[in-house]
């Protein structure tokens, strides 16, 4: 593949941003709005702290989306946009794409810098408290960048890499790849250790505050690994997990996998429940505050469930299913891409949980990070 320029282009909006209010949808709870892109949405949004959306499609462009749904600003760039965002402690949004490239852009969206990787960028950033960058390449190269975009350290990891970094508490970075090992770097960039699994990693692992790594394989197994590289336990599900996982402030951990169950441990391994949909769980889901569960399902509904497994809500069905995992705003908003071209936002829920890891990427920032969990 041809590496692409980093060029991108800035498209500000008239006075009427692009929304389409929903109205009599059937069947489901209605979205609050829909914004509608040029083309799928694999990106999952990330929200800043004034409740700015961010996200990217795959029409080849960044978007920032004001909290009623009217567009902010849009980058042009020169491929498909599939990475999520993340935002710096100073509001500066990061973000991969297709085209090799990284960039970063101010909060009113004029790119600052771009960093060219050398293949696709999938994945999100994990971000430190300083904003240091760590993120992979599908080829398997891990960098780590200043927050000016200049290079730290780069390293190798065997296999392709699709997933998202995360860090246990500004100590040790994880990350996993295709090739079906987790790789534990400290931030200097050495590595500390490889756990094996049997097959391929495609979902992002997930740390609670104790520092225990959650991941699941294509070998239809779940594993949770200490801090220091050892198996704490593993489950195994019906079929291959392509989900990551989200932790609940009490230890609780909730993935879901192919055979289109979307599975609550506790937090030695053992099944609680089960909640079945029928259609393959593939999206991260999001746990608020009050201990409700979101996530999607390949049939184009998301489902909100007690802390129980009970049913609390769903969405009307769409025509194509989500594509990104649900994320939950400060003020309980959720947000969610989908293969018809929209980033769709729905009430419901409480603010995110302050503890654990409860969405994808940890919080709603996107950082990656447990030392950023909470609002």
């Amino acid at each position: 593949m041809l590496a692409f320029s980093g060029k991108s282009f800035l498209r500000w909006p008239g006075a009427v941003g692009v929304v389409l209010a929903l109205a009599g949808c059937s069947g489901g709870q209605s979205p609050d709005w829909r914004f509608n892109t040029g083309d799928r949405v694999l990106s999952s949004p990330a929200v800043a702290a004034d409740g700015t959306i961010y996200f990217g499609s795959d029409d080849h462009k960044v978007y920032a989306l004001n909290p009623d749904g009217s567009e902010k600003w849009t980058a042009f760039t020169d491929f498909l946009v599939r990475g999520s965002p993340a935002i710096g402690s100073d509001g500066t949004v990061y973000i991969g794409g297709d085209d090799f490239f990284l960039r970063a852009f101010s909060p009113d969206g004029e790119e600052l810098w771009s960093f060219e990787a050398g293949a696709e960028l999938r994945g999100g950033i994990a971000l430190d408290s300083d904003d240091n960058l760590y993120f992979a390449s599908d080829s398997g190269s891990v960098y780590s960048l200043r927050k000016d975009g200049s290079r730290r350290w780069e390293s190798e990891v065997r296999g392709r890499v699709v997933a998202s970094p995360a860090i246990y508490n500004d100590e040790t970075l994880y990350v996993a790849g295709l090739g079906g090992r987790l790789v534990a770097f400290n931030l200097s960039g050495d590595t500390r250790w490889t756990f094996s699994a049997d097959a391929p990693v495609v979902g992002s692992p997930a740390v609670d505050a104790n520092g225990v790594v959650y991941f699941g394989s294509h070998d239809h197994h779940f594993y949770a690994v200490n801090p220091d590289g050892s198996q704490r336990w593993k489950f195994e599900a019906g079929e291959s997990i392509q989900s990551s996982a989200a932790v609940g402030p009490d230890g609780s951990v909730y993935f879901g996998a192919e055979d289109g169950n979307l599975y609550a441990l506790d937090g030695r391994g053992t099944l609680r429940w089960t909640s079945e949909i029928p259609a393959a769980l593939r999206n991260t889901p999001a746990i608020d505050g009050d201990g409700s569960i979101y996530f999607a399902a390949n049939d184009g509904i998301l489902y909100a469930l007690g802390p129980d497994g009970q049913r609390l809500w769903n969405s009307a069905p769409l025509r194509w299913e989500f594509d990104s995992s649900p994320v939950i705003a400060d003020d309980g908003k959720i947000y969610i891409g989908a293969g018809d071209f929209n980033l769709y936002s729905f009430s419901g829920a409480a603010p995110p949980a302050e503890s654990g890891w409860p969405m994808f990427r940890g919080g709603p920032r996107g950082r990656g990070n447990t030392a950023a969990v909470g609002p």
